[in-house]
């Protein structure tokens, strides 16, 4: 039995030669560790870049569809009509609920926004969707106390406009905005003493006053 022994242990070899495997071992298994958490970072690094982007890409989308809704309130004269729905060309979503489907196509706004003409890569790549509808038929109605800047009991046309931007295809993201516009009747009289007072509709000629 203690031959056995001395044979698998020769004493005349140093004691660090016979530990050279282990050491090799535990070097490797650093090693690996190491690699392990080098990957970790490098992953958690991209996702960290990749998240930022999108934040960007959603922030930069939300304020061309807002400056795309701001450029269709600013041609009201155009795109506020009470008995029509206004739309870009093969609005989308398109519907088929009354009162939501569009009924023209020639929405107008600024050019520099037009994807067919812009320079801006941002804009250029883009789809731009757009839709002016009235509200409450089409009908005037008194301006409500919540609504700021106007005359309260004021007699009033509501409509909604929805711009949306769509440029996903080229990684700058997508957003749609909704907005409330108001187009007071500047000399009608107080809707609420006098329910029939729309006052002078030159304005709003194409208003039916029945």
């Amino acid at each position: 039995m203690d031959n056995a022994i001395m044979n698998r242990i020769d004493p005349r070899q140093p004691l660090g030669r016979r530990q050279n495997g282990a050491v090799l071992a535990v070097a490797l298994i650093f090693l690996l560790l190491l690699s392990i958490l080098a990957v970790s970072v490098m992953r958690s690094g991209q996702l960290e870049v990749l998240m930022a982007g999108n934040a960007q890409a959603q922030l930069s989308a939300f304020e061309f569809a807002e400056g795309f809704s701001d450029a269709i309130l600013a041609r009201w004269k155009n795109n506020l009509q009470t008995n029509e729905v206004v739309c870009t060309t093969a609005f989308e979503p398109a519907s088929t609920e009354p009162g939501f489907q569009c009924t023209r196509t020639d929405l107008a706004w600024d050019s520099r926004l037009n994807p067919a003409t812009a320079s801006l890569d941002a804009i250029k790549n883009a789809t731009l969707y757009g839709r002016a509808r009235p509200l409450n038929e089409g009908k005037p109605a008194c301006v409500p106390g919540f609504i700021t800047g106007i005359a309260h009991g004021t007699w009033a046309f509501f409509f909604d406009v929805e711009a949306s931007y769509d440029n996903s295809v080229s990684r700058q993201g997508a957003s749609r905005v909704n907005h409330g516009a108001v187009l007071v009747n500047p000399v009608s009289s107080d809707c609420y003493t006098n329910p029939n007072g729309f006052g002078n509709l030159d304005n709003f000629a194409h208003v039916p006053t029945s």
